[in-house]
């Protein structure tokens, strides 16, 4: 009698674990958010070498997901036919916020306050513009022939 209980127990418990096991959704179905980022550092094996300097460390992202978010928050004025313009408020702190977010190392132009950031083929360009705004300027990731523009007011 007692091994008839164990042993309808047993097929119960295998029964919901085989429901549950073929029923479960694979792990990648459930992630709260695509992984944009991702940390390079100058470790090996988890041992950090102190010989190496803070700047060694890069932060690895899809700029195209970055600059989208970017452009999130901005508002489209016009479309010349070549480049799509935008409005953001925060002047020149948001702007250079927005800046520091894009993958890459800056890099000075030797124009006056012009800093370009290089990254995978594509530049983002941190400037002033003609109307004395601060501005970025970046490829339309959907359109090779566009350039989208935002200035910070």
């Amino acid at each position: 009698m007692i091994l008839k209980k164990s042993f309808g127990k047993f097929i119960f418990i295998f029964v919901l674990g085989f429901f549950a096991f073929f029923n479960a959704k694979p792990v990648s179905e459930v992630l709260a958010s695509p992984p944009v980022c991702g940390i390079k550092s100058t470790e090996v094996n988890g041992i950090s070498d102190t010989r190496y300097h803070i700047d060694d460390i890069t932060i690895q992202c899809n700029p195209t997901q970055i600059w989208g978010s970017i452009k999130s928050t901005a508002r489209l004025t016009n479309d010349t036919g070549r480049v799509y313009n935008y409005e953001k408020s925060g002047g020149i702190r948001q702007r250079n916020a927005d800046f520091d977010r894009m993958p890459g190392k800056p890099q000075s132009t030797g124009d006056s306050g012009v800093i370009l950031k290089k990254y995978n083929g594509k530049t983002v360009t941190s400037y002033t513009s003609k109307d004395n705004y601060p501005s970025l300027r970046y490829p339309t990731p959907n359109n090779s022939n566009y350039t989208d523009k935002v200035r910070y007011k």
